[in-house]
């Protein structure tokens, strides 16, 4: 049976495309949302005969909402708006899996078209970048960078040196407590 996937489970990465060969790419921070609309339009002829549709091509257009913050991620946002910079961009799906173990995502090559900055006195000042695709949308599987994957597959540790023997700290996660049986119960 199918099951829902939490949007906490999508993470957007981008990267200058200019830094692909020497920078990996970096996960947008305190994300609060993010749409990733695909469509098509469609426009509809009346003939004698009927309706025809004609199909356009595929548009897509990501925009992303976060808290403001002070990463230097945010820099390379602005930058893309102001200097025209172009970025790499993934909408990664954690919950999406192929047998190597590598994550489902769209990946695109987009510029940031609009900062939209709000900054009410009794909130978090948020922003909201629209993406602007410079190419087509991508389909495929991706590894997460070195150190997202303890991100998001968060791993109790204990207290001692984490060591490359040892990456838990001598710490035991906890398991789920099993429903207690009645007497009568077997």
């Amino acid at each position: 049976m199918a099951e829902a996937i939490q949007g906490k489970r999508i993470l957007d990465f981008v990267r200058k495309k200019s830094a692909q060969a020497t920078h990996t790419a970096y996960p947008l921070p305190l994300v609060t949302g993010a749409d990733f609309d695909l469509q098509r339009d469609t426009d509809t002829k009346t003939t004698k005969d009927g309706d025809v549709a004609t199909i356009g091509n595929l548009t897509v257009e990501p925009k992303v909402t976060l808290n403001d913050s002070d990463s230097a991620i945010i820099k390379v946002m602005e930058d893309s708006i102001f200097n025209r910079e172009e970025l790499e961009y993934w909408h990664v799906f954690l919950d999406k899996k192929d047998n190597e173990n590598k994550y489902y995502a769209y990946y695109m090559i987009v510029e940031v078209t609009e900062d939209s900055q709000s900054s009410d006195a009794d909130d978090v000042a948020t922003r909201e970048f629209t993406l602007t695709p410079k190419s087509k949308v991508a389909r495929g599987y991706t590894e997460l960078p070195g150190g997202m994957e303890e991100l998001v597959e968060f791993v109790f540790k204990g207290l001692k040196p984490v060591t490359e023997g040892d990456t838990t700290g001598s710490g035991k996660a906890a398991q789920a407590t099993e429903m207690p049986k009645l007497g009568s119960e077997k």
